[in-house]
């Protein structure tokens, strides 16, 4: 018997690779900015900017923004370090942040980090309700879940657009729970951030923590599993 009723997933470095989805959405989104303030030649500044949004060199810092913050996260981040640097942003925020949104709409490659196409299909058999939580817009979120064909396995997105609060605030597991009809504690928290593990803390869910590559082997806070690849899911005691 598994020791959950229903799961929520995180989509970034979950569902799909979330460095291969980011690169070009965030390249493009420094260089629309860089050029309206006439510094587009400035590489260590452009540089700097994409730390800043937590990518560097085609890889995820896993503290950044961009996966464990929100669209809105990163241009902040992108803020302070023109302020930093006595400029300011060139165009008001959300417009920033729309025009992230779209980039990732128009360039994102959407790959899967694993196959959880297998997993969501059995997962369903047995009637367990399944959702996404994630810091992405609702937008993007649905586009990525219709490319890989995963969108018809979940019957709640929730989106950090659409909340008061971004995990990891417990709200996403509470509309989740009452949407589904389970207990918050009843929830299994499946994610690959130390961020997502806090989600489940807080809300008081089971933390699965997804981490295919090699590690410590600490679990951050708030995760109870490890798992390595989706079928594990199947199988946790």
């Amino acid at each position: 018997m598994l020791p959950f009723e229903a799961i929520l997933f995180d989509k970034d470095d979950t569902l799909i690779d979330l460095a291969s989805f980011w690169e070009l959405p965030v390249k493009k989104s420094i260089e629309h900015l860089a050029v309206r303030m006439g510094v587009q030649h400035n590489v260590s500044l452009l540089q700097e900017l994409q730390i800043a949004a937590g990518l560097h060199n085609g890889t995820v810092i896993p503290t950044g923004p961009v996966a464990a913050g929100t669209n809105e996260d990163v241009v902040k981040a992108w803020e302070s370090v023109l302020d930093r640097h006595n400029l300011q942003m060139p165009i008001p925020e959300k417009e920033a942040i729309a025009f992230l949104e779209n980039a990732c709409l128009a360039l994102g490659k959407i790959q899967p980090r694993a196959d959880f196409s297998a997993v969501l299909q059995e997962l369903k058999k047995k009637n367990i309700p399944m959702g996404v939580a994630t810091s992405d817009c609702y937008e993007v979120t649905l586009h990525c879940l219709k490319v890989l064909k995963l969108d018809q396995y979940f019957d709640l997105i929730l989106t950090a657009d659409r909340v008061q609060h971004a995990k990891p605030d417990p709200e996403m597991a509470q509309i989740f729970a009452s949407h589904c009809g389970v207990s918050v504690k009843k929830i299994a928290m499946v994610g690959d951030t130390a961020n997502d593990m806090l989600f489940a803390h807080n809300s008081g869910m089971v933390g699965v923590y997804y981490s295919p590559n090699p590690d410590s082997g600490l679990l951050p806070k708030g995760a109870s599993y490890c798992i390595k690849n989706p079928a594990q899911l199947l199988c946790l005691p």
